[in-house]
């Protein structure tokens, strides 16, 4: 038996949905809009290139739109009673019906939750959308490795067994050519991986122009701290798609309800609502019912940052569009319809409430359905506390009047509770417990209270409605009970300590999404309240949150755990630094943010410097990136930052300038050495110093860092060692896809086609994954991992076609910066010189192409020897 934690004290309390009264012009509209959508859906010859799937209610806070919602959905289900004002359902056959809460995101659109949610509903009307299912498996298994598919018992209505039913289809269809599969498991991306391996066309993939790429992007792409949800809203269209097809009478009608919508604008970049409107453009055949405070103006051509603008494409939405469906203004409750609301109260709780309290209560309330629940909850608080009738002063005044009024009847600490709470969009028992400095059962109680909401299975289930929510935070110390500004403080100075606990507690773990999902309320926390964040022991950061979200496991994953906007401007550049890190910014983009953050002073200052740097030098832009170092050097000279710039002047192949400054240098002298060493073709150093540089990195809790240099390490000992088996890569291979590092993913994929060229070397998965992901890290052309890949299988082979296109594809490459010296050095000792970029040897070259070619015989020696 399953009990709702705040079922006992909120079964009494009035809510708008109990006590809505009839607001037919809002029903006929929906009743209209869906008859002339059904009639477009039967009309073979309906113009696609307009969308007419979306209707909008439009209007001011508390109106009721969010009940209104809820309850035009009940009313297309069948769940309303018949005497409920509005009679008998729509004539017109709602087949699916979805419900999407956009309060919750902060700003943010949940892409994959959404298009869950609606194919999970499409599940009452057949059990299998193969199309969509099966690539939508080989998503879910990048983007969460190892991880159970989403699944809601019966409310799952199939879509988890339909999934795992056409994954089992597909490897059927395999087994039946008649070869082994040669994967670990039966997951939809192992499939994929043969059918690529095979080069298998099956008719089911086929189906639609551009599925193959689509599956091969969905099982390539995502990873746990970026999960590419733009890639599942391509997926929507396979579900439209399937759902225009293969019906044998009328295809079904399906209506999609997204209340708030306003939430999207507080990001300034509308990146969330650029993604719902993709989403509604490429499901023309479902029907969005949109609830907002504002008309939405994707018909305004301006709006160049969504993907579909224009009057043309959205013609319904256009102001003055007579055409259903379209925008509809929702104004305030009618005089006699908040009578009814109030007379419903006073019979439904019994509550005394004369005709003249009655009529004052009507115009004080202006219609507002919130104002009015408050003021009910007040009226049973009055019956609560004595036998006498409630007066006029009790249940009026301003909204925030009634918020507070409420608070007077709650006990003193769990009133301190609630106030903390207010701080929050979204919170937990143990945060709002941690922040008023309560006891846990203090805070369980504070949460059943009628002005808390509650959504089972949320990570942070609890919320405020947003009015309710600012009249108790931004209320002071002048009233009973009220917090002075320190009060608000030292509270979020707790919450902000709680959350830190949240963020180390995570430290370590596989997935990474933990420790994401803690430096998300962290950030919230300081987006929200002005505060000193505690310092950091290391001396490149100046307190602990941003060096926690540079050495995290993602900062771009941080984007869906953040809000879109800031009240502070310590939270403010903290976000903008998230998006520049982010993987839909362009480079110019990126650049600037990060020049900003840099010259603001803010304590992600100096990171930001950084990472401009290393930006310019990602692009090959090495003068520009050591001037960068140099500007941020004369602010903050520590050793991580001088290393940098000679670690880039390296890169740049100035290796007698870089080695001249190793004086410069202490703690990392010996880390630069073994570099220059290595480019020499002395790799002895560098070799021997993996285990200790390993250590201190995992000492210093950077993530990222370690995967990368144990991923260069096997790299370089398969190379020039010979000690590294499949094993010891698949290991490693787990950790780096667990916390999508691709850097790292790339380094045991050129492990794993080096390893043994002939048998494992010449599986064309491998190859053919290293080469997508590493002209996805260079602009569309060859990396070096590949090169080099490639130029040692052509080594070995004595290949000299390969050898030459090698070539030629580096001969388009004449920035290359350090890293491509070993396979310079190859190919000229196989006489295919290449023009090469100025470069300062500090030995002869000669000398160097020499170590590197005995280097390379040894490789191929080894390999032939297996």
């Amino acid at each position: 038996m399953r009990i709702d934690p705040g079922s006992m004290l909120r079964s009494d309390e009035p809510h708008a949905a109990d006590l809505f009264t009839d607001r037919e012009s809002e029903s006929k509209v929906l009743k209209n809009a869906l008859a002339a959508y059904r009639r477009r859906l039967d009309d073979k010859d309906a113009d696609m290139d307009a969308r007419h799937n979306v209707l909008v209610y439009y209007g001011v806070g508390g109106i009721g739109k969010s009940t209104l919602s809820e309850r035009l959905e009940a009313w297309v289900e069948g769940k309303l009673p018949l005497m409920n004002g509005w009679g008998r359902k729509p004539t017109t056959v709602v087949d699916a019906a979805v419900r999407i809460d956009l309060r919750e995101l902060g700003g943010q659109f949940d892409a994959v939750s959404a298009v869950i949610a609606i194919r999970r509903e499409l599940g009452t009307l057949k059990k299998q959308w193969p199309a969509f299912d099966f690539a939508f498996a080989a998503y879910w298994e990048a983007a969460h490795p190892g991880e159970p598919f989403p699944s809601q018992g019966k409310a799952d209505n199939g879509f988890a067994e339909a999934v795992g039913e056409t994954v089992e289809n597909v490897f059927g269809d395999l087994d039946v050519l008649g070869t082994v599969v040669g994967v670990g498991s039966r997951s939809a991306r192992a499939a994929i991986r043969e059918l690529k391996r095979r080069k298998i066309r099956r008719v089911a993939f086929e189906s639609f122009d551009g599925y193959r790429d689509l599956l091969e992007r969905c099982s390539d792409l995502p990873t746990p701290t970026e999960p590419r949800p733009d890639l599942v809203i391509d997926l929507a269209m396979l579900l439209a798609m399937e759902l225009s097809t293969h019906w044998t009478t009328e295809a079904p009608l399906v209506v999609v309800f997204l209340d708030t919508v306003e939430r999207l604008a507080q990001d300034p970049r509308r990146i969330g609502e650029r993604r719902l409107n993709k989403l509604v453009w490429s499901m023309p055949n479902v029907l969005f019912v949109m609830t907002g405070r504002n008309l939405i103006d994707w018909y305004d051509r301006a709006r160049s940052n969504l993907f579909a603008v224009g009057p043309s494409v959205w013609p319904g939405l256009r102001p003055g569009s007579t055409t259903d469906p379209r925008q509809h203004l929702v104004g305030k409750l009618s005089t006699s319809d908040t009578r009814k609301v109030i007379d419903l109260g006073r019979k439904k709780y019994g509550v005394s409430i004369s005709g003249k309290v009655v009529e004052e209560l009507v115009v004080a309330s202006g219609g507002l359905p919130q104002y009015l629940d408050l003021a009910l909850v007040v009226a049973l608080n009055v019956k609560a506390n004595g036998s006498r009738e409630v007066t006029v002063a009790d249940v009026t005044g301003s909204l925030n009047d009634l918020v507070l009024r409420v608070l007077e009847d709650v006990p003193e600490d769990e009133q301190r509770a609630i106030r903390a709470a207010s701080m929050f969009l979204f919170f937990d028992v143990g945060l709002i417990a941690a922040a008023a400095n309560v006891d846990y059962g203090t805070a369980e109680r504070a949460v059943r209270r009628p002005m808390i909401d509650f959504k089972e299975g949320a990570s942070y289930p609890y919320r405020m409605h947003d009015e309710i929510r600012s009249a108790i935070r931004w209320s002071d110390h002048r009233i009973a009970g009220g917090w002075a500004g320190q009060d608000w403080y030292e509270a979020g100075t707790r919450a902000l300590r709680e959350a830190r606990r949240r963020v180390e507690g995570a430290e370590g773990e596989s997935s990474g999404v933990g420790g994401l999902a803690a430096l998300g309320l962290a950030i919230g926390i300081v987006c929200e309240q002005e505060l000193k964040v505690e310092a950091s022991a290391s001396n490149n950061y100046r307190d602990w949150l941003t060096e926690a979200i540079v050495h995290g496991p993602s900062v771009a994953g941080l984007r869906t755990y953040v809000p879109a906007t800031s009240r502070t401007a310590y939270g403010q550049k903290v976000l903008e630094f998230i998006s520049a890190k982010s993987y839909d910014v362009h480079a110019d983009e990126r650049r600037a943010l990060l020049r900003n953050i840099f010259d603001s002073g803010h304590p992600l200052a100096f990171p930001a410097g950084r990472h401009l740097a290393y930006q310019f030098r990602n692009e090959n832009l090495w003068a520009d990136s050591i001037s960068t170092f140099e500007e941020l050097i004369e602010l903050s000279p520590t050793e991580l930052n001088r290393y940098q710039r000679l670690l880039t002047i390296a890169n740049a192949r100035r290796f007698m300038d870089a080695s001249a400054g190793l004086e410069d240098l202490s703690s990392r002298r010996e880390s630069l050495q073994a570099n220059l060493e290595l480019l020499h073709g002395r790799p002895e150093l560098w070799l021997n110093r993996v285990n200790c540089v390993l250590e201190r990195i995992t000492r210093e809790g950077r993530q990222r860092d370690g995967l990368e240099h144990e991923g260069a390490a096997l790299r370089w000992r398969t190379i020039l060692v010979g000690d590294v088996d499949l094993p010891e890569i698949a290991k490693l291979m787990n950790k780096a896809e667990g916390v999508g590092y691709e850097t790292a993913v790339r380094e045991c994929l050129t492990s794993t086609a080096l390893l043994a060229p002939g048998s494992h070397g010449e599986d064309p998965f491998v190859m053919q994954r290293l080469e997508e992901l590493d002209k996805r890290a260079n602009e569309g052309r060859i990396g070096f991992r590949t090169a080099t890949v490639r130029a040692l299988r052509g080594f070995v082979s004595e290949d000299m076609r390969v050898l030459h296109e090698v070539r030629n594809e580096l001969e388009q490459r004449p920035e290359r910066g350090m890293t491509w010296v070993p396979v310079e050095c190859l190919l000229d000792s196989v006489g295919l010189p290449v023009r090469c970029p100025d470069t300062q040897w500090i030995e002869p070259y000669q000398v160097v192409q020499n170590r590197w070619a005995a280097l390379f015989s040894a490789y191929r020696s080894r390999v032939e020897q297996r």
